[in-house]
């Protein structure tokens, strides 16, 4: 199983310019903690890479939490809006983790259409700098669609948050609606709670 210890050696081979070509990178259901995620984030930010999907879901032992999320923000802010596809399902994120995600998919120069966090610690309502950052991308996505000139850009997201075990799901927590709410005013996007 892969550990912070071969991420490293990634993310050095990244930023010596090995992997400019790399768009896929599959991580999911090993052993990589937010200090494994942070270095990746770092080269992969620099320019090391450009890619286009990332899979970090079901990290074992300690795994992910919001703690790596801002790094992974900073990487999609940076890396020229290449990033379509981000799934870190199974890990601990909460609703501050989910927002600096959010965040970054906001920027006006993304290109994330699939977020991926199902079966994490995001309950609740969602919280005002999610709102905020839906509601950008919304606007973003609408001015793309009326002015035809976003080659590459987002047009839409879709964000799945489902809870499959532990706790309740959140579509049985008063947080639903809220939710639902946020689907119903932002048409461009596509939330499966």
């Amino acid at each position: 199983s892969v550990g912070d210890a071969c991420v490293r050696a990634l993310a050095s081979s990244a930023r010596a310019g090995h992997l400019k070509e790399l768009r896929a990178l599959g991580l999911s259901g090993n052993r990589i903690t937010d200090d494994g995620c942070e270095a990746w984030a770092g080269a992969w930010r620099d320019g090391g890479a450009s890619l286009i999907d990332l899979y970090l879901s079901r990290q074992r032992g300690d795994g992910l939490t919001d703690r790596c999320a801002p790094s992974l923000a900073a990487a999609i802010g940076a890396a020229g809006g290449a990033l379509r596809r981000l799934s870190m399902g199974d890990s601990g994120l909460s609703m501050s983790g989910l927002a600096a995600l959010l965040q970054a998919a906001a920027s006006g120069s993304s290109a994330l259409r699939e977020l991926s966090l199902n079966n994490n610690s995001i309950c609740g309502r969602p919280s005002p700098p999610v709102v905020e950052a839906l509601r950008r991308i919304a606007d973003s996505a609408a001015s793309c669609s009326a002015n035809r000139s976003c080659a590459g850009r987002q047009r839409s997201l879709r964000l799945s948050i489902r809870k499959q075990h532990g706790g309740e799901a959140l579509e049985e927590q008063a947080a639903a609606p809220a939710w639902r709410a946020r689907q119903t005013e932002l048409p461009s996007l596509a939330i499966a709670f």
